[in-house]
């Protein structure tokens, strides 16, 4: 498969199809013609070298593709050691990159793109339920409608991104699967 900025990748599509962790990935084992179900079946689009190019297409670098077979196969994403770490301020500086890790899977990586993707929504649930995603509160970073003094975002509450603009990006849950999606005002 050919990712973005030409990078080749290998994909077990063997492994891929018979992962729990995309039971319910619906978007995700379509794009991979796994399951159409009542659409008619498409084959993935290919170069004129016979390279796979649905990360090119939808500008998925080799690197959110490590991160999401790193799930895929771990059930959990990279720098989820913090918990283990006994030395204060290097699990703070884990925690750090753990949550930039997760912010950027969730809001640009294959999970966003080719999602929902349920196994990954229950991983940030339990990732923030059992503490191990701390996010500072900040005036200028605000995880909620009520944080943001400033008013420097539109919110929306959902499950889905609002709309197809990658200016979204989710802070925190709200009850259920419903997320609370924040994106910076224009400034006119």
């Amino acid at each position: 498969m050919l990712c973005s900025y030409n990078k080749k990748v290998i994909i077990d599509l063997d492994e891929l199809k018979n992962s729990d962790k995309l039971k319910n990935a619906f978007i995700f084992n379509r794009l991979f013609c796994f399951d159409n179900g009542q659409f008619a079946k498409e084959n993935m689009n290919k170069d004129e070298e016979g390279n796979y190019t649905l990360f090119i297409d939808y500008d998925i670098s080799n690197d959110d593709w490590f991160s999401f077979l790193h799930f895929i196969r771990k059930g959990s994403l990279k720098f989820d050691i913090c918990s283990i770490i006994e030395n204060e301020k290097d699990r703070l500086n884990y925690q750090k990159l753990f949550v930039q890790e997760l912010n950027t899977q969730s809001t640009k990586g294959i999970f966003l793109k080719f999602g929902p993707i349920p196994s990954f929504d229950k991983y940030i649930e339990l990732c923030l339920k059992k503490g191990e995603v701390k996010l500072e509160k900040n005036k200028n970073n605000p995880m909620t409608p009520k944080e943001d003094v400033n008013k420097l975002y539109i919110w929306s509450i959902s499950h889905l991104k609002p709309d197809n603009s990658d200016l979204w990006e989710v802070t925190c849950f709200v009850k259920g699967s419903e997320k609370f999606w924040r994106k910076l005002r224009s400034i006119n």
